[in-house]
C-alpha cells in the first residue's frame, strides 16, 4: 500500500514522487466519467481502529483488511462528536452535531422522560453530570435536510438499514428522506444480539432462537441491493450495524475460536462480534458483485466512535472521560471507488466523518453548499492542499473538545485544564506541552473560539483559564 504524507510523521517511506503523480494522473478530469455512482455507506458502533486486522494481531478481518487495500485508507479520520447520536447526526447530515443541538445519545440523561418503547414529547434531554449543563436534543428536526434527502433530488433510491438513534417513529428514517428502512428501532443498542433483541420487540419479532442480529440486519441490506439491480434509478444504502455496541454477545461459533486463542469474557465476545461484521463486509460485497454493481459504487466503511477497551500506547476509549483520545475519537475509514480513487493508497492527514457527505454528494450531482467537510477525493487530487482543523465537540464530562490542527492536538476542558500534545512525537497522548507552548495552545482555543462563533455554538460559562500538568 502507498501512502500519501500530510505530516512529518512517516508511517511508509516507500511513498515516492513518482507514485503519488501515478495516481494524480489516475484521478484527475474523470471525476464524472461514469453514470451517477450507487452509494454504500457501512456504518459499524463503536469499532475502535485498533480492533480490524489491520492493527490488531488477534481478531481476524480479512474481508476488511483486503479491502483497505483495494481503495484509499484514511488513517487519521476523527469522529467530530466521539458518541453515538451526534456521530451519526453529522454522518446524516454532513453538518456538525453541535449546530443541530446534539451533544449526547438520544436518551442521555433523560431516560425518566422516555417511555418503555422509547419514545419522548421532550426534544431535549439534560445529563446530570455535565459541568456546562448543556441540553441535548431528543430527535433529529425535521427540517434539517438530510444526505438522504438531497440525493433523493438527484434521482437515487435511497434505504436505511439498522441501527438509527434519532429519534422515535415520527423521526426515522423514512421521515428523513429515505424511501424505506429495514431493521430500525428507538434504541440506542439490543439487549442481546440473539432473541428476543429488545425489551420490547420492534423488529425482527419471529427470528428464530439461532439468529444472530448483526446477520438479519445484512440480510435486509443484500436484499436492498438484489431490488436494485432491478432498478433504474442509482441506491444509496446507508448500513448502520449495531455491532459492535455493548451487550458483549459474540457469534457463539466465534467465541470458541476466539476463546481457543486464550481470550477470555467480553474479549473473546468482542473479537467474535468484530468478526461478525468482517462476515457481513463479505456479503455486501458479493451482493453488489453479483447485482453487477460492484464496478461502479462508492463504498464507504467507517466507524462513529472507538470502544470500550483500552489500546495501549494509544490513550482513550468511549466511557470514563476519555472518549476525546485518540482511542475514543480516532475511527477506521476506508473508501473504495473502482476507477475513481486509486488502490493502495493511504492518507496520513486529518479527516474527518463530516467529509464523507461531499464525497459521495459530489458525484452525485447533489448541492453540498452548506455542508462542513471537504470533498476527500479533492483531497486525494491534491495532497499540498493546507490542512484544515478538526473540531472535535460533544458534552458529558469536563472534556468537552478538542482541536487537531496537523500533528497538534489541543484537548479543552470547562474547568479550563486544557492539554496540548504532538501527535507526531507522542501518539499515547502522555506529555501535555500546554505549559511549554503558550503560543500554541493560545492559537487552537482561537480555532475553537472562532469555530463556536461561526456555526453559532450555544455559549456556556466557563471559568479561568489554566494549564494542567
Amino acid at each position: 500500500m502507498v501512502t500519501i504524507m500530510f505530516s512529518s510523521q512517516i508511517l511508509r517511506p516507500q511513498c515516492t514522487a513518482l507514485l503519488i503523480l501515478l495516481s494524480l494522473v489516475f484521478l484527475a478530469g474523470n471525476a464524472f466519467a461514469f453514470d451517477k455512482p450507487n452509494i454504500v455507506i457501512m456504518f459499524v458502533d463503536d469499532l475502535s481502529w485498533m480492533d480490524l486486522g489491520t492493527h490488531s494481531e488477534i481478531i481476524d478481518t480479512p474481508n476488511i483488511d483486503r479491502f483497505a487495500e483495494e481503495g484509499v485508507t484514511f488513517k487519521r479520520t476523527y469522529a467530530d462528536a466521539p458518541v453515538c447520536s451526534p456521530s451519526r447526526v453529522g454522518m446524516i447530515t454532513g453538518q456538525h452535531p453541535a449546530r443541530h443541538e446534539f451533544f449526547r445519545h438520544v436518551g442521555a440523561g433523560g431516560k425518566h422522560q422516555f417511555d418503555k418503547f422509547g419514545r419522548t414529547d421532550d426534544a431535549y434531554s439534560y445529563w446530570e453530570g455535565d459541568p456546562a449543563g448543556m441540553p441535548s436534543r431528543n430527535w433529529l428536526p425535521l427540517e434539517v435536510t438530510t444526505v438522504a434527502e438531497r440525493l433523493s433530488d438527484s434521482g437515487y433510491h435511497t434505504a436505511f438499514v439498522g441501527k438509527w438513534h434519532l429519534g422515535h417513529e415520527p423521526y426515522h428514517p423514512v421521515k428523513q428522506g429515505f424511501d424505506e428502512q429495514h431493521g430500525v428501532s428507538n434504541y440506542g443498542h439490543p439487549k442481546s444480539y440473539y432473541p428476543p433483541f429488545f425489551s420490547q420487540a420492534m423488529v425482527y419479532e419471529d427470528a428464530p432462537e439461532d439468529a444472530y442480529l448483526t446477520d438479519l440486519v445484512t440480510s435486509d441490506a443484500v436484499k436492498v441491493i438484489e431490488r436494485a439491480a432491478e432498478s433504474d434509478q442509482p441506491l444509496f444504502l446507508s448500513l448502520w450495524w449495531y455491532n459492535v455496541h455493548n451487550p458483549f454477545v459474540g457469534k457463539k461459533d466465534l467465541v470458541k475460536k476466539y476463546e481457543g486463542r486464550g481470550l477470555e469474557g467480553r474479549n473473546a465476545h468482542l473479537a467474535a462480534m468484530v468478526e461478525a461484521i468482517d462476515q457481513s463486509f463479505s456479503r455486501i460485497e458479493q451482493a453488489l458483485d453479483k447485482a453487477g454493481m460492484l464496478e461502479n459504487t462508492i463504498v464507504v466503511f467507517t466507524s462513529d466512535q472507538g470502544g470500550y477497551f483500552d489500546h495501549p500506547p494509544i490513550k482513550g476509549k468511549k466511557t470514563g472521560g476519555l472518549a476525546l483520545y485518540e482511542g475514543g475519537a480516532r475511527v477506521p475509514l476506508f473508501i473504495r471507488w473502482p476507477g475513481q480513487f486509486p488502490q493502495g493508497v493511504a492518507i496520513d492527514r486529518p479527516v474527518s466523518l463530516l467529509d464523507i457527505a461531499p464525497t459521495i454528494l459530489i458525484p452525485a450531482g447533489a448541492d453540498t453548499s452548506d455542508l462542513d467537510g471537504e470533498d476527500l477525493a479533492t483531497m486525494v487530487q491534491n495532497p499540498n492542499r493546507a490542512v484544515r482543523p478538526i473540531v472535535m465537540y460533544r458534552h458529558y464530562e469536563d472534556l468537552y473538545a478538542a482541536v487537531v490542527v496537523d500533528n497538534w492536538k489541543l484537548l479543552v476542558s470547562v474547568s479550563g485544564n486544557h492539554e496540548l500534545y504532538d501527535l507526531d512525537d507522542d501518539i499515547s497522548e502522555s506529555q501535555n506541552l500546554a505549559a511549554e507552548n503558550p503560543e500554541k495552545l493560545a492559537e487552537l482555543l482561537t480555532v475553537l473560539e472562532t469555530w463556536k462563533v461561526e456555526k453559532d455554538i450555544k455559549r456556556f460559562n466557563t471559568v479561568e483559564v489554566s494549564i494542567s500538568g
